[in-house]
């Protein structure tokens, strides 16, 4: 080392020229050719002569963000080389240079661009602070990895090559005879006077004296950064063997690279003789050298440590240490099991199978290794630091924190430990412990790129996007082949609206770490934005698998918690597509795995949203998901929680599902989103919602209104809607909610009937004001157990005017029901390694009071005859339930539960267990079985909301529109699905429901119960014959027998979908239908039929930068005539009766 210091160089290589830009500049006819016909110290002299680079410069070029080992720098002028540390600034024209052993990073001023330095490399920052168009930098020997990613003109100059850039990642390398780039991304064009070459990703050129430069593909790019590579510093865990000199010699070795003196660690290494360098010598210089990232000289070191002791079981867990730094899983496993075999009392080959397991995604196992290793050394601080880590992983705070702070007793200054501790502050949202816990470890391990990427987290969470951007940028560059990393960049231009690099760093995680399912699902999100549905539905399938097929939600990073990277628009990424049965699946399969997942729930809400009598499980899937849910900016749509809308499909201002717009990172701020639509029948609707996050808190404020004259006399509605949601967390395991929601609608007759002119109901208005407030908690008293509790208080005012024509009397009905609701629900989540269970009580009090009068005309006197009535409908509904999910092996879990109903009414009064069985067999792995059998009550309609699970086995529990509530019913259903190929879907359901339905006659106030009998069958079959195209062909079978009065209706619906998306944005959707319905829709006719055809026509558009999307949309596009029976559910509007037209449109503001 000394001798290194002292030395100086001196080169005189005649230079050839190579000008290097990208294919963009390419394309405009730039080049640069800067021809050098002097010696590399006459040059510099030259420059030296023209910068202005005073020490002490105001405004320094750069300034370092890592040191490891010894980094010097020294002005132009000068002779003196000066030490640089963490943060030192770098003058314009000021020389760097990196010792033996010894590596750096610097961020250039202005430019947002990295570089990485290796060892032994000598390079000049030459562009003056005040110049912002372009950055110079001169290399005279070694080599440099950059990361440039604005359009700013970056210029490599060497001996040999000159590099201009815009924008790019690449390497470049200079030797005694000649010069090397190495591209990683973009397209770069290098020439010199005897030719030139074009570069595309994983390509390199290599220009020698008097030749052309060379292209040659890399099969591992990433070989040529290797040097870059990030390793825990594992000499900690080495035994501890101090009784010979070796021994005390390497211990003192060990200790010095714990105070982050690299140098002093090498030069006592350095020191000890060749005849005393033994297998114990040859692993410890291993750990060193990987220290510092040179794992070719670490795998020279253990080859000769094994030489001498074949069994070694520290060189072998080092080789597992550098199987899992190249994504090698089962080689990791395989040498770190093998390391312990050896040496079952070795600390270091337990810490080495921990990083292994954890590779495979065996968290549970690694955490098992890591206290196998605490046991075997319990006062090792790393050891402690690593397992406070892994409880941070499987989520388990409290201990991550308790564990953390016994390493930091008992050593303050491992790196380790303060990373683990930001982490946790960052989970409890207190970023300024965060920050400092990060910048602490960043100057314990200054290469450690994982501290840089949680303190980039923080500065994001705090409103801070482009300093926290430019931390994980810093990260990026100390591991280039952290996957982890890379997704988070990913993510981080991705709320920046800077798609194309976003998608480069998910493309290049991907390579990296090819069984991480993060960037896959990070992608999928970013081409839904683009227009390009098909492949973002790939992306999602490819992480699915990338996750042992269960949810797509799950990333190796618990502290991602922002709700918007696990549901961000995932139903409506189906509902684009038309495949609506693949959502159910995924939300299904999640609930399975992990029952208190919300994204789980709000992927059902958002589906059930298009599914006729599904509103009761819609609203009570959003109530979980928002229960569940972490504080966050996403708004609350004033709709959602609404069961009464009487809006067709999609023909509002925004659509019943999650907001597609929201951002991939929680961080402090206030965003503003504003849709609105309109078109024929006088048509007008417009949503505004503002929501914000600060700290610990979240708000969202909507207000919805939507008009509409309706196809025909009395089709008119009006409503309006108003919200507000508050959500604090309490602690890190606490969360309160408060929501307050108002109502006001007033229309006639909304429905559709099947004798459109004779059914019609002319003199039907309907006033309604509903007021609604409810509490939320949310509490989580370990990773295992979380408990969710909510009180909803509702108050309902209807009134209800009728008039009609009898042929023989004019009747009219005048009716007011007043109705108060109170609601508290309490459910408790438990899971095990292969048993997940959920428990909950619930209590509901309505109290209801209805007056109406009734004025019977006759044609001819006598005289009008009028009736007045008032009812109390009280209801009292008091329930308990325990449900559970039990994996049978790997392919076959159970869904068995039993709840207890006591509904107790006015005039009946109903106790019953209901029993619930599911099956769900993963017969193949593109293959699943169905099969379910329960009983049911429903709920009063005053409040549709519950806590308790919708679905068993996929089935659902609880239907809307079938009557007043009390309803009891079994319902059995099996059902297959099955992926015949990535882009080739199909299954069927069939299942039966037997319900005893009781209605109040109001004259008499006697409640009787008919039996009716519901049998539904469905059939699916989606399609992506091109990654633009979609093909949806579904069927739909209900029959419903009505025992009263042995009526029977039987409807066949076939809808069908092809929708086109274009890279462009825009897209489009023409969907058939073809309904037949036969049976008995009005005793007084008797049976009849009606067969149809319905086209629906739609053409989106979807603005650029995520600023929202535009559509235009026809309904009934043939403007056919039809009668329709809705079969009780007024609330899902699946055709509209005339032809219609309208534009929507929704513009996002942040």
């Amino acid at each position: 080392m000394d001798g290194w210091r002292g030395r100086s160089r001196t080169y005189q290589h005649k230079t050839k020229t190579i000008s290097i830009w990208r294919g963009w500049n390419a394309a405009m006819g730039s080049s640069l050719r800067i021809p050098w016909g002097c010696a590399a110290p006459v040059f510099l002299m030259l420059k030296a002569q023209a910068l202005l680079a005073a020490p002490g410069c105001e405004i320094p070029a750069a300034r370092m963000v890592s040191v490891e080992g010894i980094i010097e720098s020294r002005p132009p002028a000068g002779t003196a080389w000066q030490r640089v540390e963490l943060n030192t600034p770098v003058c314009a024209g000021d020389l760097v240079r990196t010792g033996p052993n010894s590596r750096g990073g610097l961020l250039v001023a202005g430019s947002d661009t990295m570089i990485r330095l290796d060892q032994n490399t000598t390079f000049q920052v030459v562009t003056p602070p005040q110049e912002k168009r372009r950055s110079l930098i001169d290399i005279i020997t070694g080599a440099l990895h950059f990361i440039s990613r604005v359009r700013h003109s970056l210029e490599v100059r060497t001996p040999f090559m000159n590099a201009a850039v815009e924008g790019t990642e690449f390497m470049v390398r200079v030797g005694p005879e000649q010069a090397s780039v190495v591209l990683f991304e973009g397209v770069v064009l290098a020439s010199n006077d005897a030719g030139s070459v074009r570069l595309a990703a994983k390509q390199a050129a290599v220009a020698e004296k008097g030749r052309p430069p060379r292209l040659t593909t890399l099969v591992r790019p990433l070989d040529a950064v290797q040097w870059t590579l990030h390793f825990q510093h594992l000499l900690s865990a080495f035994s501890d063997d101090a009784r010979d000199p070796l021994g005390k010699a390497l211990q003192q070795a060990r200790r010095a690279l714990g105070r982050g003196d690299i140098e002093g660690a090498f030069d006592r290494l350095n020191r000890i003789s060749p005849a005393e360098r033994d297998e114990r010598y040859h692993s410890l210089r291993a750990g060193l050298l990987l220290a510092v990232g040179r794992v070719n000289e670490a795998r020279q070191a253990l080859q000769r440590a094994l030489r001498l002791d074949e069994g070694n079981s520290a060189a072998l867990a080092l080789q597992a240490i550098i199987a899992v730094a190249g994504a090698d899983r089962q080689r990791a496993l395989e040498l770190a099991s093998g390391a312990v075999a050896r040496n079952p009392r070795s600390a270091l080959a337990r810490i080495a199978l921990s990083y292994a397991r954890q590779a495979d995604f065996d968290l549970q196992g690694a955490k098992a290794c890591v206290r196998n290793a605490l046991a075997l050394a319990p006062d090792n601080p790393f050891i402690q630091a690593r397992l406070a880590e892994l409880y941070l992983m499987v989520g388990d705070l409290d201990a991550a924190v308790t564990t953390a702070r016994a390493a930091v007793a008992l050593d303050p200054d491992i790196a380790l430990t303060r990373r683990v501790l930001g982490f946790a502050y960052l989970t409890k949202a207190e970023t300024g412990q965060a920050r400092a816990a990060f910048q602490r470890a960043i100057e314990l391990d200054q290469a450690d790129p994982l501290s840089r990427l949680g303190l980039g987290l923080a500065m994001i969470r705090e409103g801070r996007l482009a300093a926290g951007r430019r931390e994980l940028e810093i990260a990026t560059v100390l591991d280039p082949g952290n996957a982890l990393v890379r997704s988070y960049m990913g993510k981080a231009y991705y709320e920046e609206r800077r798609d194309r690099l976003a998608a480069t760093q998910y493309d290049m995680a991907k390579e990296r770490d090819p069984r991480d399912p993060t960037p896959w699902y990070y992608q999928a999100l970013l081409l839904h934005q683009q227009g390009r549905t098909v492949e973002a539905l790939l992306n999602l399938q490819a992480s699915a698998a990338r996750n042992d097929n269960r949810a797509v939600y799950r990333s190796r990073l618990l502290l991602d918690q922002d709700q918007a990277a696990r549901s961000a628009g995932l139903g409506q990424i189906y509902r684009d597509l038309n495949f609506e049965q693949l959502a159910l699946i995924e939300g299904w399969k999640t609930l399975e795995t992990n029952p208190e997942n919300h994204s789980g729930h709000r992927l059902l809400a958002d589906t059930y949203a298009y599914l006729p009598k599904h509103e009761t499980a819609r609203v009570s899937e959003l109530l979980q998901a928002q229960l569940l849910q972490p504080v966050n900016i996403t708004p609350i749509q004033p709709t959602m929680a609404e069961t009464s809308l009487y809006v067709p499909d999609g023909l509002g201002p925004s659509n019943l599902a999650f907001n597609e717009y929201a951002t991939l990172f929680n961080r402090d701020g206030v965003r503003l989103q504003v849709s609105a639509s309109g078109g024929s029948d006088d048509m007008l609707g417009e949503e505004v919602l503002v929501s914000g996050v600060q700290g610990d808190v979240s708000f969202s404020l909507g207000q919805y209104h939507f008009n509409t004259d309706g196809f025909r006399d009395n089709n008119d509605l009006e409503q309006d809607i108003w919200l507000a949601f508050v959500q604090a967390n309490l602690s890190d395991k606490t969360s309160v909610q408060f929501e307050a929601r108002r109502s006001s609608s007033e229309y006639g007759d909304p429905r559709i009937h099947f004798y459109p002119e004779d059914d019609a109901r002319l003199g039907w208005r309907n006033d309604e004001d509903r007021e609604l407030v409810r509490l939320g908690l949310h509490h989580r008293f370990n990773p295992r157990s979380e408990l969710i509790a909510s009180v909803i208080h509702t108050q309902v005012n209807d009134d209800v005017d009728d008039a009609f024509n009898t042929g023989t009397s004019y009747v009219s009905v005048d009716g007011n029901t007043d109705g108060e609701t109170w609601n508290a629900e309490v459910r408790q989540f438990q899971r095990w390694d292969a048993v997940r269970v959920t428990a909950g009580l619930g209590y509901l009090d309505r109290k209801q009071h209805t007056d109406s009068t009734i004025a019977v005309s006759p044609v001819f006197p006598p005289a009008t005859i009028v009736t007045r009535s008032t009812v109390d409908n009280d209801v009292r509904h008091a329930k308990a339930y325990l449900y559970s999910w039990i994996d049978l092996g790997r392919a076959l879990t159970l869904n068995a539960g039993l709840s207890y109903d006591d509904y107790d009414e006015v005039y009946s009064n109903k106790q019953q267990f209901n029993p619930k069985l599911g099956l769900s067999w993963r017969a193949t792995p593109r293959t699943t079985v169905r099969a379910a059998a329960f009983r049911t009550i429903s709920r009063p309609t005053s409040i549709s909301q519950t806590i308790e699970p919708t679905e068993v086995a996929g089935f659902n529990q609880f239907f809307s529109g079938d009557g007043q509530g009390g309803e009891r019913a079994w319902r059995y259903g099996v059902a297959m699905d099955h992926r015949f190929a990535e882009t080739l879907s199909g299954g069927v359901e069939l299942s039966r429901r037997e319900r005893i339905v009781p209605s109040l006659n109001l004259n008499t106030l006697l409640v009787t119960e008919s039996h009716v009998d519901d049998e539904l069958g469905r059939a699916y079959l989606y399609w992506s014959p091109t990654d633009r195209t979609a093909v949806a062909l579904e069927y739909f079978y209900e029959r419903t027998f009505r025992s009263a009065n042995t009526a029977e209706t039987t409807t066949h619906r076939f809808p069908m979908a092809v929708s086109y998306f274009h890279p462009s944005g825009l897209g489009g959707s023409l969907r058939p239908t073809f309904v037949r319905q036969y049976g008995m829709f009005d005793t007084a006719v008797g049976n009849d039929r009606e067969r149809f055809w319905n086209l629906d026509l739609s053409i989106d558009y979807r603005l650029p930068r995520h600023r929202g999307q535009v559509s235009l949309e026809v309904r009934n596009l043939l403007d056919e005539e039809f009668g329709y029976f809705d079969n009780g559910d007024p609330n899902n509007f699946l055709f509209m009766a005339d032809q219609t037209i309208y534009l929507k449109g929704s513009l996002n503001f942040r």
